[in-house]
């Protein structure tokens, strides 16, 4: 996903196989967005959502799937 926004509401989406989630004890849980982090992708730089969940954890966008709420 790449449209997005501070302040967002998202929850962490479940994810059937083939693909994982790599952080399954966070799925359906919920959070906001609270910032961005500009990352390298194939050459170029790109902006990926930090999100801080209602329980204070703080994952990157690229590191779990996610949904707006």
């Amino acid at each position: 996903m790449s449209d997005f926004k501070i302040g967002q509401r998202v929850r962490i989406s479940p994810v059937d196989a083939p693909a994982n989630q790599p952080f399954p004890e966070h799925e359906g849980k919920e959070g906001a967005i609270t910032g961005t982090e500009a990352i390298g992708f194939m050459g170029r730089k790109i902006n990926v959502p930090v999100i801080t969940l209602d329980d204070g954890t703080i994952l990157k966008g690229y590191e779990c799937w996610w949904e707006p709420v």
